[in-house]
C-alpha cells in the first residue's frame, strides 16, 4: 500500500520539484494534492499521487507511454483549450527514507476558480438560452477531444469544470480525469497481460459497451453525452428510476428504450417547440444500446446550433392573399388590413478573409489559425493553431476569441475578447502582447 502523502514534503519530478501544500481528496486510485512547483516560481499545480497503477505491474511502462501519447494528441490539437492538461508525468518516491518504493505522479494546471457541471446543474438555472449555451460548449469540447483521437471513457457532470471567461457565453469547459481515457486506434495496456484491469466509468453513466465488458469507443462517450444533455436540457437523468440499483440500470441500458420521458425544458423556459422535438429525437438516438445507431458529437453540435438559431419568440409571418384573387362576395366588409411582417435581414452565406496571399472562405463555423489561414496570409505562422473562431448565427457572422493564445487577436484595432459581429471591410490581425507589433492583417468580406 502506498504511504500517505504529507504536507511540506517535496516530490522530485521531471519538470520541477513539487512541494505538497495540502491533501485535497483521497480516492480509490489516487490522492489529489495541491502543490507548488518550486522550479517555476512556486506555481500552484494539481498533483495526483497514484495508488494504482504501480511500477510493479507488468504494463506500467506501457501505461506511461500510453498516457504520454494521449497528452501529446490533446496538447497538439485544438482540444488543448478544453482539457486540463498534464504538465509532468513521472515516477518518484513520495517519502524518501520512510518508504522504499516509487509511485506514479501527474502534475496538472491548477483550476483556481470555477465550478463543475454538477454544481451548475444543482444551482437550478432556469434560463433556457443559458442551458443551451452550456450544452453547446460541452459538445464543442467533446467534439475536439474525439477529433484528437481520444475517447474520454469517464464522462459525468463532475468531470466537466466550468471556468469563467470573457467570451460571450461567460463559461468555458475544461474536461478532467482523463488519466484512464483511451486512444481510438491503440488498445489500452491495462487490459493486456498480467494484472489486467477494466475500463473506468461511473455508475449511472456507464455506456452499453462498459456494461458488456467491451472496449469503449467514441459512440460510448456519445451515450453518456446523451444522459448529460438530458440533465442540462430536460432537467433530469433519463434513467433516474434505475439509479438506485446497478442491475436495474444495466438491464434498462442494454434493453434500450427503457428511460423516462425526455421533455425539453423549452416548453417552460422558452424556445422553439419544433426544433426541441427534433433534438429530443437525436438524444433518444444517443441512448440506443447499439453503438452504430448513435449520432456523432459533431452531429449533435450542429443540430443544437440549428435549435439555438431560432429565437424563442419567432413571429408567425402572415402572407396576405392578394385581394384581386378573392371573389368580391367572399371578402368580409370588415376584413382587417393584413399585417405585413418585416422580412428578416439576409445573412451572408459565405465569410471571406482576404490577406496578402489570397482568400480564405468558409460557409460553416470553425476555429481558425496557423493550420487554416496560410491560404490567405503568409504570416499565419504567428497565429496559434486555434487563434480565433468564426460562427454563423441567426443575425450574421461572429468572431470569437480562443483561449491561451500567445498573441492577441485584434478586430478593428481592439482586442477580441468576446463574440463580436463582423461587418463588411472589418479588419482582423494579430498583435504581440508585450511587443505591440502587428501581423497577419485580414479584411472581412461577406457574400
Amino acid at each position: 500500500m502506498p504511504i500517505q502523502p504529507k504536507a511540506e514534503t517535496t516530490i522530485p519530478g521531471k519538470r520541477g520539484n513539487y512541494l505538497i501544500k495540502r491533501i485535497i481528496t483521497e480516492g480509490n486510485m489516487a490522492w489529489a494534492l495541491e502543490a507548488e512547483n518550486l522550479d517555476q516560481e512556486n506555481r500552484k499545480v494539481f498533483l495526483k499521487y497514484y495508488k494504482s497503477p504501480t511500477p510493479t505491474v507488468s504494463w506500467y511502462r506501457d501505461y506511461l507511454r500510453y498516457v504520454s501519447e494521449i497528452n501529446r494528441r490533446l496538447e497538439e490539437s485544438s482540444a488543448h483549450q478544453y482539457c486540463v492538461l498534464c504538465r509532468d508525468l513521472f515516477t518518484a518516491n513520495p517519502r524518501p527514507g520512510l518508504n522504499p518504493h516509487e509511485y506514479m505522479f501527474q502534475a496538472f494546471d491548477f483550476i483556481e476558480s470555477g465550478k463543475d457541471l454538477r454544481v451548475w446543474l444543482d444551482s437550478g438555472i432556469n434560463d433556457w438560452n443559458i442551458r443551451v449555451d452550456v450544452a453547446k460548449i460541452f459538445l464543442v469540447a467533446m467534439k475536439k477531444i474525439h477529433e484528437a483521437g481520444v475517447v474520454h471513457c469517464d464522462l459525468k457532470p463532475e468531470n466537466v469544470q466550468l471556468l469563467e471567461t470573457t467570451s460571450s457565453m461567460g463559461l468555458i469547459p475544461r474536461m478532467i480525469d482523463m488519466d484512464r481515457s483511451i486512444l481510438q486506434d491503440v488498445e489500452a495496456p491495462w487490459v493486456q497481460g498480467e494484472h489486467k484491469e477494466g475500463y473506468v466509468g461511473t455508475p449511472g453513466y456507464f455506456s452499453p459497451e462498459h456494461l458488456r465488458g467491451e472496449t469503449p469507443v467514441c459512440a460510448s462517450d456519445v451515450f453518456t453525452i446523451g444522459i448529460i444533455l438530458c440533465e442540462i436540457l430536460c432537467g433530469c437523468h433519463p434513467f433516474a428510476a434505475q439509479l438506485d440499483d446497478r442491475e436495474n440500470y444495466k438491464a434498462a441500458v442494454l434493453e434500450g428504450g427503457c428511460y423516462g420521458d425526455i421533455c425539453m425544458l423549452s416548453a417552460t423556459l422558452g424556445g422553439s417547440a419544433e426544433h426541441a422535438a427534433q433534438f429530443t429525437a437525436l438524444i433518444e438516438r444517443c441512448l440506443s444500446p447499439v453503438a452504430e445507431s448513435r449520432p456523432t458529437v459533431a452531429e449533435l453540435h450542429a443540430a443544437l446550433l440549428d435549435m439555438a438559431d431560432e429565437p424563442a419568440d419567432s413571429p408567425v409571418v402572415e402572407v396576405p392573399v392578394p385581394v384581386e384573387e378573392i371573389p368580391a362576395a367572399e371578402v368580409p366588409e370588415t376584413a382587417p388590413e393584413p399585417k405585413l411582417e418585416a422580412s428578416p435581414a439576409r445573412v451572408a452565406s459565405t465569410l471571406v478573409l482576404k490577406g496578402n496571399n489570397g482568400e480564405f472562405r468558409t460557409k460553416i463555423g470553425m476555429d481558425l489559425g496557423s493550420k487554416s489561414l496560410p491560404i490567405a496570409t503568409t504570416e499565419a505562422n504567428f497565429a496559434a493553431r486555434d487563434q480565433f473562431r468564426v460562427e454563423k448565427r441567426a443575425d450574421g457572422w461572429y468572431a470569437l476569441p480562443c483561449v491561451g493564445t500567445k498573441n492577441m487577436t485584434m478586430l478593428n484595432g481592439t482586442e477580441l475578447t468576446e463574440a463580436t459581429r463582423l461587418s463588411e471591410n472589418d479588419t482582423l490581425c494579430l498583435q504581440g502582447r508585450s511587443s505591440g507589433k502587428q501581423a497577419m492583417q485580414l479584411t472581412v468580406s461577406l457574400i
